[in-house]
């Protein structure tokens, strides 16, 4: 079973404890040691372990199952009732229709036969019974009408107040985040670092924000740590883009070529229209001395943005290479045999 871990800035990847079950609380659910200790401080009383959790599930499960068994006791006694008033009322209605007959018939030994039931039914005594029933059918049917609309106002309530500490709370950890974007735009890389790791620590962890924290790190001159949070980002996320975007480009800036051409080919496999990709693999084939790999991968990028300068720039320093390594090669063969090197040059002339 995988642990899960804790994900606040300060106490990266401390296990998960248990969760908080506060109605009210506006922190992340799940602690770890520290967040109980710091986060979870003014109702750790209220914050469970994953055994304890577990064990009031199970009372829970119990409670529910004898009130749903309480609740078939009523709804079959209630159905029993029902069904007896209804099959009364069939009953009740197939004779008066019989006795209507009679009549119409002239048949009026056969409808005395059943004078009594008449004289009762004329009587109002019925009536008055199933006026009584009717009312109290109404006022049981209210009264359950009225439970209903309790638990849904509970529920209601208990969702608008964690809704709304929700909300709130995340809401000011998104200013955070898109202050520190606009820090990062002005240049301001400290203040920018400082207030994402505000948004961080109020739990507003998501991949574009460990990305984003990588760019600014790197803006730091802080490489390896861009590198971790690039790494984060693409683990909370397998699908981000940028994530393996940025990662790929840090590890192939820091020399490791092989390492970031695997990521970039992932960058590429998410997006296959991605010209600055294409660039940074060929990059790291040419520093690979994969040249041929290399011009296909720069012929991509500037098949996709023929303004891609560091692309035509890249696919000049591959030729570049190739024409320099030719160079050597021939004036090896030259200081070898001078004069071999010369009959072969001379002999091509002639067939010219």
């Amino acid at each position: 079973m995988a642990e899960f871990h804790c994900r606040y800035e300060d106490h990266l990847e401390q296990a998960i404890l248990g969760f908080c079950i506060n109605i009210g609380c506006h922190q992340t659910p799940q602690f770890c040691f520290q967040c109980f200790n710091t986060n979870q401080k003014q109702h750790q009383a209220q914050c469970l372990g994953f055994s304890t959790i577990k064990e009031l599930i199970q009372e829970y499960i119990q409670k529910e199952h004898e009130f749903y068994g309480r609740l078939q006791n009523f709804e079959s006694s209630f159905n029993n009732f029902i069904n007896q008033m209804q099959k009364k009322a069939q009953n009740n209605l197939k004779k008066l229709q019989k006795m209507s007959e009679f009549l119409t018939k002239g048949e009026y030994l056969k409808f005395k036969s059943d004078i009594k039931f008449f004289r009762k039914y004329h009587s109002k005594v019925d009536e008055t019974e199933k006026s009584k029933f009717i009312t109290s059918i109404n006022s049981i049917v209210s009264a359950l009408e009225n439970i209903k609309q309790d638990y849904i106002r509970i529920d209601d309530q208990i969702n608008a107040l964690t809704d709304d500490n929700n909300q709130q709370y995340m809401s000011r950890a998104k200013s955070y985040f898109e202050k520190s974007e606009q820090l990062l735009r002005e240049g301001q890389f400290k203040e920018a670092l400082s207030a994402l790791n505000e948004s961080l620590s109020m739990g507003y962890n998501h991949d574009f924000v460990y990305n984003l924290k990588g760019l600014i790190l790197q803006n730091l001159n802080k490489l390896d740590e861009a590198i971790d949070c690039f790494d984060l980002a693409r683990n909370i996320n397998p699908n981000s883009e940028n994530a393996h975007s940025n990662l790929g480009a840090s590890l192939i800036n820091q020399g490791k070529f092989t390492e970031g051409l695997q990521i970039i080919k992932t960058t590429i496999e998410l997006n296959p229209k991605n010209e600055k990709a294409y660039y940074l693999k060929g990059f790291a084939l040419y520093k690979l001395d994969k040249y041929q790999e290399s011009q296909y991968a720069y012929e991509e990028a500037i098949k996709l943005n023929n303004r891609w300068d560091n692309a035509y720039q890249g696919k000049g320093n591959k030729y570049m290479q190739i024409f320099n390594r030719q160079i050597v090669t021939q004036t090896q063969q030259i200081q070898r045999s001078p004069l071999m090197f010369l009959n072969c040059n001379q002999s091509k002339q002639k067939q010219r």
